[in-house]
């Protein structure tokens, strides 16, 4: 991988090895000497990155895409730089979940605390009704919509202090207008989200929405260009369900109705039938003998399949499950089929929503429990770079004899919060 440059939305991957990198940030730390010796240091806040970049022998496609940003061809706003060194896209403090709260844009039910310095931790509090409200947390580029990207560019994005309170992380894509096009998501919250930029995409937005009400941090968190360690494969799921109440036989004592519902033998097969009370009704899968469900391990992620026979019930069906502390007290339930264990349970049910009054003797089928363990394989959350817009603010262009078409260069260009003239 090369470093990607350009202007939003025309960014070039330049995977020529470059003969210089030097990425050193602007410290600007000045030192006081009082008379006694003692010495005081003052920082800026804001320490602006600057990068010094030379290639040899460069061709010409490269060169041209270079010489065309340097001279401001096509306008004289600030370029992009996806740097190849960089771990992480997000800013410092972004990363690691510390600083302004306008870092990021919470949805209604979500609220923000903290960030009264810079160095000070950010706590997201989700408050309102979940699911149904559908809370999110997205993370702010400071100058664009969002992270500067190219089409078919592969973007890693994992938030692991959220694993056990998110149902989805998400990368929206916008294009170099700003205008949406279309929104990634992924259930699986234990690993990084790797995903390919659509056609016309120029910018990245992430985002986490929430599963449960709880509190967490805004850090650490991971946006940057896939690497191979960012490609988990998911740990085998095992089976939780047994026995008959696995392929939907024997007794119908194995699962439990709320009168809107009865259940019957049909041959060998247990069916289900609108009782004619109420707006549907609720069908639960009994937990062993003893417990308030299955046991499981917060971060563990729990995945339940219903029988072809009871997903074509329609209406306003759907499964859902239902988490139990470890004492057995209920805790919330979340209408997904597939959910990371939250902090705080010992044990899950299965459930199904019935919304659909007239469904008559459906067999409840093979339906599926499964839990996986959570990921040992996962990547560390390295603090980030950030990638910043950047102006160009030295250039140097030099011919090679007898190879017109190569050209030696070199790029000097400084952090900005804009670039215009």
């Amino acid at each position: 991988m090369g470093m990607w440059i350009g202007r939003p939305g025309n960014l070039r991957d330049i995977d020529e090895a470059a003969v210089s990198y030097d990425r050193t940030p602007d410290l600007t730390v000045t030192e006081f000497r009082a008379l006694s010796g003692a010495v005081t240091t003052w920082t800026a806040p804001v320490q602006p990155r600057r990068l010094k970049v030379s290639w040899t022998r460069m061709l010409r496609d490269d060169w041209a895409h270079l010489d065309r940003i340097a001279r401001r061809i096509d306008g004289p706003g600030p370029v992009a730089v996806v740097d190849p060194l960089s771990d992480n896209m997000l800013s410092p403090g972004q990363s690691l979940g510390l600083g302004s709260v306008d870092q990021w844009t919470p949805s209604a039910g979500v609220s923000l605390m903290g960030g009264g310095s810079q160095w000070a931790t950010v706590i997201v509090n989700a408050l309102g009704s979940v699911p149904s409200s559908g809370l999110t947390l997205r993370w702010n580029h400071p100058s664009w919509p969002g992270y500067p990207v190219a089409p078919g560019q592969v973007i890693a994005w994992w938030v692991p202090g959220a694993v056990t309170i998110a149902a989805e992380l998400r990368l929206t894509w916008y294009d170099v207008y700003g205008a949406a096009l279309s929104t990634s998501r992924s259930t699986v919250t234990t690993r990084p989200m790797v995903q390919a930029a659509p056609a016309g995409a120029a910018f990245a937005s992430p985002s986490v929405q929430f599963a449960t009400a709880d509190v967490s941090t805004a850090g650490p968190a991971l946006l940057r260009v896939a690497r191979p360690e960012d490609i988990v494969s998911d740990p085998p799921a095992v089976e939780r369900l047994t026995g008959s109440q696995l392929t939907g036989t024997g007794a119908p004592n194995q699962w439990a109705t709320t009168p809107h519902l009865r259940l019957a033998n049909s041959g060998a097969d247990v069916v289900v039938s609108y009782a004619g009370q109420g707006p549907g009704g609720i069908l639960r899968f009994k937990p062993p003998a003893g417990l308030s469900g299955w046991p499981v391990v917060p971060g563990e992620r729990v995945t339940f399949t219903l029988s072809p026979t009871l997903a074509a019930i329609g209406g306003a069906s759907y499964p859902y499950l239902e988490w139990f502390s470890p004492t057995g007290q209920a805790v919330t339930a979340v209408a997904t089929a597939q959910a990371v264990v939250p902090y705080g349970v010992g044990f899950v049910a299965p459930a199904v929503q019935w919304g659909a009054s007239t469904a008559t003797n459906v067999k409840i089928g093979a339906n599926s429990l499964t839990v996986a363990p959570r990921h040992t394989g996962t990547p560390t959350v390295p603090p980030g770079d950030g990638t910043p817009a950047y102006s160009i603010t030295g250039y140097a262009q030099g011919t090679v004899p007898g190879q017109p078409d190569t050209r030696d260069v070199s790029l000097d260009l400084v952090e900005v919060t804009s670039a215009a003239g």
